[in-house]
């Protein structure tokens, strides 16, 4: 029955192919532009670490000046001291991993005179953070837990920052420079489907981080922090001092500039860690420090990046036109098939009267849009493609051509899922559009029509 209905769906296609043609297009644009944004949306919103993303939290403690104003969201709450971060790292909690998370950058080489140097964005953190962030390796493996309470030279490098320098050969036990250091290579991280710098709190979706670095030896060797530095007005004078030069004087002060991401696997271990921070917030304003009333925040990697997304005016003004422009192309896909149906009023007629039942017609027709569904799908998800592709050249252009283009091309870019979603909604779609047409028609009365024969 299913192929016949198939076989008597193509012959009404092809019967009023102008009608056929406008209704396919509607679904397709409509839901081509509808599409375009939200794959973007989609590839915003997905990480890299899976399942755990609702379990991995950033640890925020209010220490600023009493005089700052109030904040009321995560998202407007600096990172940590140097002091608190260490020790929050070192207290016995319910965190099942952390990891703390700086920035730095400088001039990366190789000691082989034929390659030229590269100029690497780098994070400053530690061993866990691979496995935290279930960061994929293809050479090697991150440093040791000696290596982080030592402060040894070692990096990790990302596979094109090991392209550029060693052309993509196994460079692990190889030696590079960083600034005026030296490193040695233990591991090459393989393609991180990343989509935007989560765990800096930037979300910055641009040039990728090439270089990961042991905190211990960044400290030691000085390298600049590239990162955002919270002072209060006191140590205002000094942030240039603080971010090139003066370390230890950063590392004293009350300056807020670590991130601090730990993995509380259950809500049991999320209530005992908050627990942990409040006394321990209590136990240093017994020291003297913290000024203003207890305002801590502990918000998962999902909860900042829908604030960062929510904030970004300019999408959500796109996403509501994409979803208005495609109920319009419905409205013009429901008109479209009615007109088409009501052509079939006589031929219904005749069938009903020879004693065709409704629910035959009806299950006929409704596998005639389903055809059309499908079509208009395949016909969408190129456009979307056709469209992501524009919109990357589009934001390429706006930058002008400064960020790589593999850095930002995962954005406007169409996976499985999505393709299925778009063939799915592609279907609904057509049959929402075309139920009230074809219960029209299968519904008129026969004897009138074949009377004005």
């Amino acid at each position: 029955m299913l192929a016949y209905n198939l076989q008597l769906a193509w012959l009404s296609l092809k019967e009023h192919p102008a009608l056929t043609a406008l209704a396919v297009a509607a679904i397709a644009i409509g839901l081509g532009i509808l599409m375009t944004i939200q794959a973007q949306s989609h590839q915003m919103q997905s990480l890299p670490v899976g399942e755990d993303s609702d379990n991995i939290y950033l640890v925020q403690i209010d220490n600023r000046d009493s005089n700052a104003p109030n904040v009321a969201e995560s998202f407007e709450m600096p990172s940590l001291s140097y002091r608190d971060a260490m020790n929050l790292m070192a207290a016995e909690t319910a965190a099942q991993q952390q990891t703390t998370v700086w920035k730095t950058r400088g001039i990366v080489n190789t000691f082989a005179q034929d390659r030229n140097p590269v100029r690497a964005p780098a994070v400053v953190t530690t061993r866990e953070f691979f496995s935290l962030f279930k960061v994929p390796f293809l050479y090697g493996s991150g440093w040791s837990a000696e290596a982080d309470e030592q402060g040894a030279q070692v990096a990790v490098i990302t596979r094109s920052l090991n392209n550029a320098l060693f052309g993509g050969a196994d460079s692990v036990g190889q030696k590079i420079t960083i600034i005026e250091s030296v490193a040695t290579i233990v591991g090459v991280l393989d393609d991180w489907p990343i989509k935007s710098q989560f765990y800096d709190r930037s979300f910055f979706r641009g040039f990728a981080d090439d270089l990961f670095l042991p905190q211990g030896f960044a400290l030691n060797m000085n390298l600049p922090r590239y990162t955002r530095i919270d002072c209060r007005p006191a140590d205002m004078p000094r942030m240039p001092a603080y971010r090139l030069g003066n370390v230890q004087a950063l590392i004293n002060s009350e300056c807020s500039w670590i991130n601090l991401w730990v993995k509380l696997p259950s809500s049991e271990a999320v209530q005992d860690y908050q627990d942990f921070v409040s006394s321990y917030v209590d136990e240093q304003k017994t020291l003297g420090r913290f000024p203003r009333e207890k305002n801590n925040f502990l918000d998962s990697i999902v909860t900042h990046q829908n604030i960062a997304l929510s904030n970004d005016s300019r999408f959500k003004l796109y996403q509501r036109l994409a979803w208005f422009f495609a109920g319009v192309c419905l409205l013009n896909a429901i008109v479209i098939l009615l007109a088409k149906f009501i052509r079939k009023t006589k031929e219904v007629a005749l069938r009903r009267a020879l004693g065709a039942r409704r629910n035959t017609l009806l299950m006929q027709y409704l596998v005639e849009l389903v055809v059309i569904g499908i079509i208009g799908g395949l016909l969408g998800i190129v456009l979307a493609y056709l469209g992501l592709q524009g919109m990357l050249e589009i934001y390429l252009y706006a930058t002008d051509y400064m960020l790589p283009r593999n850095t930002v091309d995962q954005l406007y870019s169409l996976d499985w899922k999505l393709v299925q979603t778009a063939l799915l909604i592609g279907i609904c779609s057509t049959v929402i559009a075309g139920l009230y047409p074809i219960w029209k028609v299968c519904n008129i009365a026969p004897a009138p029509q074949l009377k004005t024969d």
